[in-house]
């Protein structure tokens, strides 16, 4: 969006120096080795007359910048003078469409741009003006116009034939073929420069590597050469250091060319007229988010990615939402040298990919650098340009409308892919009434948008940015800023719990989590309501409250089982099997340090996976104590045990117990996918036909997949599809400070002693085998509890086959609680608990999905075991009350399934649910 500037090495009147060959001297003639425009020579007096040029428009960076007025083109360099005659700089750039053509002037020393007015008229020597019909191409063969003598014109036109236009070439000339490009206004000159192309030709100011070559499409990383622009960017750098190291650093920055360097009020960084009035819209909307600018008028996507590599990235105070507009110069370099209205368009299109995939380079630059950073891709301005000759400037479809909407298009489609990044598409509000114009009023120029522009802008983004920016969640349709109350740890079930809800819909979180549902409502009504919240942007949770199954369940468990009136805390009381589960776990660990081997990994193994369903499981529910302290510490067990506490909530939490047996939000589901289908609607692959043999294989190798996904999502921010909204900086240093002092205690200090050696050093094979032994002995145990409570397949009975085969056969399970209560059938039974009708209607509440998705399995002693594993359907429908409540809940449960028609499933054994489970993995995958 910055206009071309003047490159070249010189040439034209002038050349080199004075005297010699040609009408300047040095090795000049009219062009040089790159157009008018040498390194000195023959200097000229005023011309006998003066012819007018252009008007003034607006000043820029110190510059004037004109419209021509006049039918012909200036020389670059060329002398502008008042109507007197008197001097007042000289063409410095041309700029433009061919039927709409403006130049800047540089202005002599002592004048001063601002001191003219628009429509102020300024002249030129009419020698010092070409046809327009120079600047076009030529028919093939035609012999092109020549130099007046040395290096530069003799290589010119005298070869007879260029494409050039202008100076194309390494000689010039006013149209020579020698190494030049097509031509227009500038030729390619190594690239397609417009009005001054760059490397070793060019058009107005080629030159040989001097040129702004950043004009011509750039298709990797790359800076630009002007001395301003990368004084511009030290002085991001500058700025992004100083925010680094301040305590109130920016919650949102906006990265981009000039449309977004506009909310500056500069262009490459020096204050510049035509953005009068934006900076006070951007104060208006985003000084509550002490936003910054870190945008560069001029750039295209490859410098913005040079600009990232290079520091313009925060590295310590990493904003919440970074906004992107980037890639309409991109498209606008692919027409420079291009001439008719077809062949621009046909170039904006075939630019479309190159576009595309360095905006998506960008993107992940950015999610690299900001890993926990929103990213808001804001889709290309409208910008104006000719359908056809003669056409407005303002006139719409223009010749970059193909070529914009297919570049939105890709934009829409890869942000879809990640939770964190946001596309949003402004640009309809630009319009004039009717759709056929772009609203001169909102951009004066058909590309920047005025004052009024940028506040459209700013309206149309707003709702997004308020909702990224704030620690905001939602509950049964109204947002509400938590940022406060996370803050406070207010929350009595503790801050780990609440943060899950920050940035999502936390309907299901908030009902399934409390006995009394006033409770969440009474505390709700003193949290600040974000009015004018989009909520329909938010991906809506399930409604446990509006399952007629749950109420019922829910209201007879607070009265029969908590008496009525449940005080807070009411339903914890695990401290005593928590105390045990610790005790076995210490004494495992002493065993394992004192003699590793295989023995001792063994016994570690068995505690640590009972130290997992007690205190890692329980304790991250909140389910142990009414101590939301406790709860905490004690769940960070599994940290120290190798398991990681935060991506583990947000997985089994957020995911898992939401959305139980749906398999595109059932990370349970999803996690084990390709190796394992335990889902109809997933693809099926040929290995699946023997899954129900390999999986056991493959279970002792979760300790070491957790392992290293839960430092991937931990350094990331993000487990599978969901991002970890509300996880702090110092909950994700804990977990792996735990999870490196597992490291060490498990497999570093063993394995040192045995290195010493000494009396009673243990071998290295003895450490290596019995931590093997450790990690598969828990890893095991873990998989097989967890996998079975899911996959019968008295579960996946109404789950469609994703093929023709594999659909699940359907079959009863050991006790079958349906019309009647307590009916049992046999295990090979083909009876349906209900009728087909029946379990759909069911599935379409939260607190039937939950009944029929789980299974339970086992007596006292297994729930004690497992931490209430066993009793899974009760966990799913009460997840924060304590495993010790489970049987006198399940006894309502059953009750009330049987009153509602709703299929619950009681196994005997651990043998008998494997059993159905190796069935169902088995007809899933056939």
């Amino acid at each position: 969006m910055r206009a071309p500037a003047r490159g070249g090495r010189g040439g034209g009147f002038g050349g080199r120096g004075g005297g010699g060959r040609g009408f300047g001297g040095g090795r000049g003639g009219f062009g040089g080795r790159g157009g008018f425009g040498g390194r000195g020579g023959y200097q000229e007096g005023p011309p006998d007359h003066v012819v007018e040029a252009g008007v003034y428009v607006h000043p820029c960076e110190g510059e004037m910048v004109c419209k021509l007025t006049n039918e012909k083109i200036p020389y670059f360099n060329a002398p502008i003078f008042l109507e007197n005659k008197t001097q007042i700089g000289k063409v410095d750039e041309i700029l433009g469409q061919i039927n709409s053509v403006y130049f800047t002037v540089k202005m002599s020393d002592g004048v001063v741009a601002t001191s003219y007015s628009k429509g102020d008229k300024f002249f030129i020597d009419p020698m010092k003006l070409l046809p327009l019909d120079r600047f076009l191409p030529k028919p093939k063969g035609a012999p092109g116009a020549g130099g007046r003598g040395g290096r530069g014109g003799g290589r010119g036109g005298g070869r007879g034939g260029g494409r050039g236009g202008f100076g194309g070439g390494r000689g010039g000339g006013f149209g020579g073929r020698s190494r030049g490009g097509r031509g227009g206004f500038g030729g390619r000159g190594g690239g397609r420069g417009g009005f001054g192309g760059g490397g070793r030709g060019g058009g107005f100011g080629g030159g040989r590597g001097r040129g702004r070559r950043y004009l011509e499409p750039q298709p990797t990383p790359s800076p630009r050469p002007e001395p301003a622009w990368m004084a511009c960017h030290r002085q991001h750098v500058q700025e992004i250091r100083e925010a680094d190291a301040a305590e109130q650093a920016p919650q949102v920055i906006f990265y981009g060319d000039s449309i977004t360097e506009s909310w500056a009020g500069t262009d490459l960084c020096v204050p510049c007229p035509r953005t009068t009035g934006i900076p006070a819209v951007f104060a208006r909307h985003y000084a509550k988010y002490n936003a910054s600018v870190m945008a560069v008028g001029g750039d295209q996507s490859a410098h913005l990615l040079w600009r990232l590599r290079n520091g313009e990235a925060p590295q310590v105070h990493k904003p919440k939402v970074a906004v992107l507009l980037i890639g309409t110069n991109d498209l606008g370099a692919a027409t420079w040298g291009e001439v008719g209205i077809q062949a621009a368009e046909e170039a904006i299109v075939r630019a479309v990919p190159g576009v595309t995939l360095r905006v998506l380079q960008t993107l992940h630059m950015m999610k690299d650098l900001m890993p926990d950073t929103h990213i808001v891709v804001l889709g290309l301005l409208p910008r104006g340009g000719p359908w056809r000759p003669g056409g407005s400037q303002f006139h719409w479809p223009s010749i970059y409308t193909q070529g914009f909407e297919m570049v939105n298009a890709h934009y829409r489609e890869f942000t879809a892919l990640d939770e964190r990044l946001h596309f949003l598409d402004c640009g309809d509000r630009f319009f004039a009434p009717g759709g056929a114009r772009i609203d001169s009023a909102l951009m004066p120029d058909a590309l920047h948008p005025s004052p009024a522009g940028h506040e459209l802008l700013a309206q149309c983004l707003d709702p997004l940015l308020t909702k990224l920016v704030q620690r905001s969640g939602e509950v049964q349709g109204t947002a509400y800023d938590l940022s406060h109350f996370v803050a406070s740890g207010a929350h009595p079930g503790g801050d780990a719990l609440v943060r899950l809800a920050v940035g999502r819909d936390a309907t299901a979180l908030v009902e399934s989590n409390h006995l009394r549902p006033e409770q969440p409502t009474l505390a709700l009504k003193g949290l600040p309501v974000l009015h004018g919240f989009p909520v329909e942007m938010v991906a809506q949770s399930p409604r446990p409250s509006d399952s007629p199954l749950y109420r019922s369940i829910r209201k007879r468990v607070v009265a029969e089982v908590f008496q009525g009136a449940p005080r807070r805390g009411a339903g914890k009381g695990g401290e005593a099997q928590a105390g045990v589960s610790l005790a076995l776990l210490l004494a495992g660990g002493a065993l394992w340090l004192a003699a590793p081997g295989v023995t001792t990994g063994l016994v570690l193994g068995l505690a640590a996976a009972f130290a997992a369903m007690v205190l890692f499981h329980a304790g991250n529910h909140g389910a142990l104590s009414t101590n939301t302290y406790l709860n905490a510490t004690l769940a960070l067990a599994g940290d120290l045990l190798g398991a990681s506490s935060l991506p583990w909530r947000y997985k089994h939490q957020v995911s898992h117990h939401i959305w139980t047996g749906d398999h595109q939000h059932d990370m349970d589901l999803q996690s084990p996918f390709p190796r394992l289908r335990f889902d109809a609607r997933l693809p099926q692959r040929a290995q699946h036909r023997w899954q129900h043999i390999y999986m056991w294989a493959l279970f002792p190798l979760m300790y070491v997949t957790f392992f290293i996904n839960n430092w991937k999502a931990l350094l990331l921010g993000v487990t599978g599809p969901l991002h970890m909204l509300g996880a702090s900086l110092r909950e994700r240093s804990i977990s792996l400070a735990l999870n490196l002092a597992h490291l060490w205690l498990v497999l570093g200090w063993p394995l040192a002693g045995a290195l010493r050696g000494g009396a009673g050093a243990p071998a290295v094979s003895s450490v290596l085998l019995g931590s093997l032994v450790y990690a598969t002995s828990l890893s095991f145990v873990l998989a097989a509890v967890f996998a079975v409570s899911h996959n019968q397949p008295e579960s996946k009975l109404l789950l469609p086959a994703s093929t023709g085969k594999g659909a699940p056969r359907p079959a009863s399970p050991t006790v079958v609680v349906g019309a009647t209560a307590g009916a049992s059938t046999s295990s090979d039974s083909d009876g349906e608990g209900t009728s087909g009708g029946e379990e759909s209607d069911a599935l379409a509440d939260w607190g039937a999905a939950q009944v029929y998705h789980s299974a339970n399995w086992g007596g006292f002693w297994a729930n004690y075991l497992t931490g209430g594993l066993s009793l899974q359907i009760e966990h799913h429908l009460f997840p924060a009350v304590n495993p010790r409540y489970y049987p006198a809940i399940s006894a309502i449960v059953q009750e009330e399934c049987a009153a509602h028609g709703i299929q619950y499933k009681q196994y005997n054994s651990f043998w008998t649910i494997t059993t159905r489970f190796v069935e169902a993995a088995r007809q899933l995958g056939a």
